[in-house]
């Protein structure tokens, strides 16, 4: 009997103590559950990015296009247009003409065009570089009139496609009228001015 006593005795605290193992383990598991959300503390300093910053306040992150800024390009430039062709056209012209221009100094311009003796012009294309060396680049499309006897005047809208250095992303539009004046006797050339007014943006 002392001994069935002593076995039931010594049962039921095992019992107890499955018990008691069994609760603390349940306490664990809420304090922890505890813990974790405590970490989510909202006051507590996080690092928010840019995109991800505004894409939480529902707004859209600033693109490399938007940071664009525009700038004026206005002036004359001097210089000569060269023609290659049958004597009746059309003919392929290229000019190179300098001068300074607002935002861009002391400038070169080279284009070349198809133009024939009806004064249509298809085919612009420009190189505009500014005093240290970046380029503009893009096309343009021209009218041309014979004003008298040995000048003509045209009227280009040269459109802006990118080009190098800072201007590798450029875009805009510049108004350009040229002069050209037949001082070649053998029309092989003649002079021109450009007068350009428009913007560059980059």
């Amino acid at each position: 009997m002392k001994r069935t006593a002593l076995s039931c005795a010594w049962l039921g605290a095992q019992k107890g103590l499955l018990w008691v193992g069994a609760i603390a383990l349940v306490v664990l598991a809420v304090a922890c559950g505890a813990s974790d959300q405590r970490s989510l503390n909202p006051v507590s300093p996080s690092v928010v990015t840019e995109a991800n910053g505004a894409a939480a306040m529902g707004v859209a992150p600033v693109n490399e296009g938007s940071r664009m800024v525009p700038r004026d390009v206005t002036g004359d430039l001097d210089g000569r247009f060269t023609f290659a062709g049958p004597w009746v056209g059309p003919w392929e012209v290229s000019g190179d003409v300098t001068g300074t221009l607002r935002h861009l100094g002391l400038t070169r311009m080279h284009t070349m065009h198809t133009t024939t003796s009806s004064g249509t012009i298809s085919g612009g294309v420009f190189e505009v570089v500014a005093a240290n060396g970046d380029e503009i680049q893009g096309t343009y499309t021209a009218t041309g009139a014979w004003v008298s006897a040995d000048q003509v005047l045209g009227a280009a809208t040269l459109v802006i496609s990118g080009g190098t250095g800072r201007f590798a992303c450029a875009t805009g539009t510049i108004t350009a009228t040229f002069l050209e004046t037949i001082d070649d006797p053998t029309w092989a050339s003649a002079k021109v001015t450009w007068t350009l007014t428009g913007t560059v943006n980059y």
